[in-house]
């Protein structure tokens, strides 16, 4: 899995720590270190660490995923609609592909599509739960 940069992140992203253990969000971001929130699984209270950014990881584009964030299957052409674009799944390479007029994007982790949603909408994906 490749490194990510502080430069890649906006408040709000999606990001891993502690070798895939913990799911977070990032509260603030520093050249070389992050604040990030998340609740604690052995006593439920919320946690607001700093992580120095090589203890950083993204968080992969599977289906869960996309399902959380409100994505809606199109059986018939295998793509995830959202309320304001659609994006497929490219099985070979485990990434999202989108699609503007001819155009592609491909994209491997959440925090990307987390980025290009607000670029295009203004507004934050949020996770369905």
């Amino acid at each position: 899995m490749r490194a990510i940069k502080s430069s890649e992140l906006r408040i709000g992203n999606l990001v891993e720590i502690d070798n895939h253990t913990k799911v977070c969000e990032v509260i603030e971001i520093k050249e070389k270190s992050l604040r990030v929130s998340y609740i604690r699984s052995d006593n439920g209270m919320v946690h607001n660490p700093i992580i120095e950014i090589d203890r950083i990881k993204p968080i992969s584009i599977i289906e869960e995923w996309l399902l959380k964030f409100g994505g809606i299957l199109d059986r018939e052409d295998d793509s995830y609609v959202f309320k304001h674009f659609a994006v497929s799944v490219n099985e070979k390479s485990e990434a999202i592909m989108f699609f503007q007029d001819e155009e592609i994007a491909e994209f491997n982790y959440v925090h990307q599509l987390q980025n290009l949603y607000f670029a295009l909408t203004n507004e934050e994906l949020k996770i369905n739960l």
